[in-house]
């Protein structure tokens, strides 16, 4: 096990050593392509957990936000390897997450409205 320093900032500028230190050898770009699109995902549902109430939206908000960044990153790295119905694939759940946290959004202002009309 290497020591924490192995792990710092500097590590993220250089991702084929960060990529060896995490123990995925060899080098994977396309691996470091995933875990950039799902930080983003976490990224975004964390940032919305301090903000909104709903842990059903925050997680829908997350789906759409990994779902809607690792299609780009499939698309771009084809040449790689991998299937080309992948990006597809990927890009349908981020649409479906899509609808699915405009209908949470709608079912939430709709009862949000009816609280405020109740006497």
């Amino acid at each position: 096990m290497r020591p924490c320093w192995c792990s710092g900032p500097g590590r993220w500028r250089r991702p084929r050593s960060f990529a060896g230190f995490t123990g995925f050898p060899p080098y994977n770009q396309h691996l470091l392509h995933d875990l950039g699109a799902f930080q983003i995902g976490i990224g975004v549902t964390v940032l919305l957990a301090l903000r909104l109430g709903d842990a059903l939206t925050v997680a829908l908000a997350g789906l759409v936000a990994a779902a809607a960044c690792t299609p780009s990153s499939h698309l771009l790295d084809l040449r790689l390897g991998g299937h080309g119905t992948g990006p597809w694939a990927l890009g349908a759940l981020a649409v479906l997450g899509a609808a699915a946290l405009a209908a949470r959004w709608q079912r939430l202002r709709q009862t949000h409205e009816q609280d405020e009309a109740a006497p």
